[in-house]
């Protein structure tokens, strides 16, 4: 675990890797790669890989945009 937002009720199984990430509510299984993404609510399977990706907004006035 390396620059994690650990919330509430957050369990990660041995040799999982999370980076970056923020999670809340997860279960993140052993051997799990979980990288710069925002979850909630979600279980990750064993050895599974989720890994975001960076994203640049310009977003006007009473606009929404929904990644």
């Amino acid at each position: 675990v390396d620059g994690a937002v650990l919330g509430p009720y957050v369990s990660i199984g041995e040799d999982a890797f999370v980076k970056d990430a923020v999670l809340s509510n997860c279960v993140i299984s052993a051997g799990a790669h979980v990288e710069a993404v925002v979850l909630a609510d979600s279980l990750i399977g064993p050895g599974a890989r989720v890994v975001g990706e960076r994203h640049e907004l310009f977003l006007g006035e009473g606009e929404t945009k929904e990644l």
